[in-house]
């Protein structure tokens, strides 16, 4: 075969990307300086960890409660099997 039935389909396709790309904006830019992007936490309390979480049955386990909202806090679990 010839050589141009291998570099051409090259050619091509990095002419037409290019052409593309220029035509389409970034869809994620910079932000602006001094712009909080994340939303504000709530002083009410949250818990923000898992709902599903997996252990061996019969083997000790600590979960550590990721919670957000205003401190000191107090957290409080009924029903959980004696140690």
């Amino acid at each position: 075969m010839r050589l141009y039935h291998f570099l051409l389909p090259a050619v091509v396709s990095a002419a037409v990307s290019a052409s593309f790309g220029a035509e389409f904006p970034n869809p994620y830019p910079a932000p602006a300086p001094g712009v909080r992007l994340t939303p504000e936490i709530p002083l009410s309390p949250s818990i923000n960890g898992a709902r599903i979480v997996g252990a061996t049955p019969g083997s000790r386990m600590l979960f550590q409660v990721p919670v957000s909202g205003e401190r000191p806090m107090k957290i409080q679990a009924t029903g959980l099997p004696q140690a």
